[in-house]
């Protein structure tokens, strides 16, 4: 079977790109011919511009300046980054023109959207259609979601009879969060399914395989791993806590901004990289959903720190459903870093595989 995929793989970010690359990689397993579909819309472009500073009327002439200077001494870094997942995505995805799925006329069998948040209004601007299988080349074929997300229900309270009127170009639909799938039950009466992500769906030793072999570290280390690099008091806490217990080196990592006075922080990694930092380290605490989905798929000892009620929502529907509820950190929670036991976990996520493998199996038949 001919597939197309359309998520946010040109996102520059990690997750973004990873999952794509797992999802890719399942479907070639089953045994079907896969390809990306490089739809990149602008307001996925544009958040990752090389420069992209603005005169603010809210900040002072000196603050506006200061911000200006940031912005050009970053630009090397900027630039390295971009053009770092460039590279991996020429090597890793089969990428696909998005023009040649403007035509009504076309041999694909099946387009899945998904995974990642590509129904969060919030990112999308508004819900953008062509996530939802909108689009020529879509018409008569399988339209299927697998692991979709829309972040957090929250950001549906506006929309529901809009997104109810989309979802139903779906002859399969699969979301990645329980409480997304329960508000689809419950308020629109569709069949859903709860699949994992792609790349726990993939597994470890596929992702191994793309890893540098370059260590960055020689002494042992927690990898404090951010989507973007913020000061937090309950994250200075926890990186506290777990440095004085386990005796270990910090090294920061973030792939969507940079500081220019912070030795440790890492900001232009590739995705290779990544891959090779989360695989060698002693210890994670992250912030990043996908942080959390590697530290695990990685075996590691790991804390997720939620810093807010959006962002712990969709932490706690993943680590719930492995018996990892206690690993989340938030305001008043205790911060838990005795070692794992992976057995159980894997017991769980064996039987969530199980279960998204049999979806995307029965969606496809």
């Amino acid at each position: 079977m001919k597939i197309g995929i359309l998520t946010f793989h040109c996102a520059i970010n990690y997750g973004a790109v990873l999952q794509a690359f797992g999802l890719q990689e399942y479907l070639k397993e089953m045994g079907h011919e896969v390809y990306i579909i490089d739809y990149c819309p602008e307001y996925l472009k544009a958040s990752y511009n090389i420069f992209d500073w603005k005169w603010s009327h809210d900040f002072s002439f000196i603050t506006n300046v200061y911000f200006l200077i940031r912005k050009i001494m970053t630009i090397p870094l900027r630039i390295k980054r971009k053009y770092s997942f460039i590279r991996f995505s020429n090597r890793f995805l089969n990428l696909y023109p998005y023009e040649l799925c403007c035509n009504k006329s076309n041999d694909f069998d099946a387009f899945i959207i998904g995974s990642d948040q590509v129904w969060n209004p919030k990112i999308t601007n508004g819900f953008d259609k062509i996530y939802f299988g909108k689009f020529p080349a879509s018409q008569g074929k399988k339209i299927i979601s697998y692991a979709a997300s829309v972040g957090s229900v929250l950001n549906l309270e506006a929309s529901f009879d809009k997104f109810q009127k989309l979802l139903t170009s779906f002859t399969s639909i699969s979301v990645r969060e329980k409480s997304l799938a329960e508000l689809i039950i419950k308020n629109y009466k569709l069949p859903v399914s709860i699949t994992v992500d792609p790349v726990l769906l993939l597994g470890q030793s596929a992702f191994t395989a793309i890893s540098s072999t370059e260590k960055k570290k020689k002494k042992p280390y927690v990898l404090v791993f951010q989507l973007y690099y913020t000061e937090s008091a309950i994250l200075d806490n926890v990186i506290k806590k777990v440095v004085s217990k386990k005796k270990l080196a910090v090294l920061k990592l973030s792939a969507s901004s940079e500081s220019l006075f912070d030795k440790n922080l890492l900001s232009a990694e590739s995705p290779q990289n990544f891959l090779d930092l989360f695989r060698n380290a002693s210890y994670i605490i992250t912030s990043s959903f996908h942080g959390t989905i590697f530290a695990i798929l990685f075996q590691k000892d790991f804390n997720t720190i939620g810093f807010n009620k959006i962002q712990s929502e969709r932490m706690n529907d993943f680590l719930s459903s492995l018996g990892l509820e206690h690993r989340l950190i938030s305001n008043n929670s205790q911060i838990a870093t005795d070692t794992i036991n992976f057995s159980d976990v894997n017991k769980r996520l064996e039987k969530l595989r199980t279960l998204s493998d049999n979806f995307l199996t029965t969606a496809l038949s």
